[in-house]
């Protein structure tokens, strides 16, 4: 019998629907590193983020340059996936906190207090709108034909970069009913497994938390976020104006 061809060569691993959904909440992680870097004019993807990556992170920056551009297949080499994935996400976790820090060091550097807080503005607005981008790209079919309940975005919101997928679970449930959801965030920067991104976790908790309420509103436009910091993990409280 006539042996079928192989979309891959014998020694590539075949990812799997685990595989691809990580992929793909690093991807829409990454996106949102892009989009602070584009809209501040800061050509620091590669270089200058510099020194602080570590000698993994940085035999690993090669991915990022057509990250956006390619399918996880691309990527797959004669190591196990997981080994694969796990270096791309400590990759862009880094390299996103690498970015922030460069931005707001270099807005500090000014004298202007106007030009601080012109871009803090201009990161929340980015971060809120690449979250709307991505529930609308990944609800598409859904997003504007119905009222979604608080707890529907929720469940939603599992397919999020912020989702802990597929290591754990993301959010610790304190209270969820139709008007009301309160949580713990299990996954941010604030717990985060990279060394880089330690320095830079309070900023980079604040605007992935304008990323999450972007999100949210695409769904429903009516609901609020409020968010703290507590004392183990950061809170978000969701209700509907």
């Amino acid at each position: 019998m006539q042996e079928l061809p192989r979309e891959n060569p014998w020694h590539l691993r075949i990812p799997t629907t685990e595989h691809y959904q990580w992929y793909k909440n690093l991807v829409d992680l990454h996106r949102l590193t892009e989009a602070w870097r584009r809209e501040t004019h800061t050509e620091i993807l590669t270089a200058g983020v510099g020194s602080h990556l570590g000698r993994k992170v940085k035999e690993s920056l090669w991915m990022l340059g057509s990250l956006l551009d390619r399918n996880i297949e691309q990527f797959m080499d004669d190591t196990h996936p997981e080994d694969l994935l796990g270096r791309l996400e400590h990759t862009v976790w880094a390299v996103q906190a690498g970015t922030l820090a460069a931005i707001l060091a270099s807005t500090a550097s000014r004298t202007n207090s106007t030009d601080a807080a012109a871009t803090k503005k201009l990161l929340e607005e980015t971060s809120w709108n690449l979250g709307k981008s991505c529930a609308e790209t990944r609800w598409s079919s859904q997003v504007h034909q119905k009222t979604w309940d608080l707890r529907d975005i929720l469940l939603a919101l599992e397919d999020s970069p912020f989702s802990g997928y597929p290591h754990s679970n993301g959010f610790l449930v304190k209270r969820a009913i139709r008007s009301e959801i309160e949580i713990e965030l299990k996954v941010c920067a604030h717990r985060s497994r990279y060394a880089q991104v330690h320095p830079i976790a309070d900023e980079l908790c604040y605007f992935h938390r304008h990323w999450m309420r972007g999100f949210t509103s695409a769904l429903n436009s009516q609901i609020e976020v409020e968010a703290h910091s507590g004392a183990e993990r950061c809170v978000q409280r969701w209700y509907c104006r």
